[in-house]
């Protein structure tokens, strides 16, 4: 929470913490790198299918965009490779349950567009991300995300020992924070014209 302060008030935030409680369901490892004078987060989300766990997709995102995917999966809303399936739309890194890709969940694409990977499956990055027209088979967005997420915390937090450490208002609130501070920094590669104007 720290992004939401002015800089005088609180340090840079630690991007480190992000790395903490590692493996965490499908995401197997992550570690901070440098790419085109840019930090990023590279992590490796293996995949669903059970006969294919040794492999897995290697991605990279900006660390905003690993906090929503963090956030979204803390209560058993794993991510997961799924690029082994069907056209290039349907697959990649899927959260909470099928219908939910990273992808569209950052760029906040509409159920009539299509989010483009411009760079391959594994660049999550917001400046690899264009949001087109066109109809996608995943049509889950962020609010039905963020409800998915509280349900899971309905079934887990209390027999897990977190409910009292994280109500599930507090849950609601960091998960739209987490949209909120990504938009906030990233979602100028997403500007696009209102449709029907």
């Amino acid at each position: 929470m720290r992004y939401a302060l002015e800089p005088e008030v609180a340090p840079a935030p630690d991007r480190e913490l992000l790395l903490r409680g590692l493996p965490q369901g499908y995401v197997a490892s992550a570690n901070l790198a440098v790419e085109h004078d840019r930090v990023v987060v590279s992590f490796k989300a293996a995949p669903m299918c059970q006969y294919k766990r040794d492999e897995g997709l290697t991605a990279h995102t900006v660390p905003l965009g690993f906090f929503v995917l963090r956030a979204l999966s803390l209560f058993e809303g794993h991510a997961f490779d799924n690029s082994y399936r069907g056209p290039p739309d349907a697959g990649g890194i899927v959260l909470l349950a099928a219908g939910f890709t990273l992808p569209r969940l950052l760029a906040d694409a509409d159920a009539e567009e299509v989010v483009a990977q411009l760079n391959g499956r594994d660049d999550l990055c917001p400046w690899s991300l264009r949001v087109e027209p066109g109809r996608h088979r995943a049509l889950r967005g962020r609010q039905e995300a963020i409800a998915h997420a509280l349900r899971r915390y309905e079934r887990h937090a209390a027999a897990w020992g977190l409910a009292d450490i994280i109500t599930i208002e507090t849950y609601e609130a960091l998960l739209k924070g987490a949209f909120r501070l990504f938009d906030a920094e990233h979602g100028k590669h997403f500007l696009r014209p209102l449709s029907g104007r």
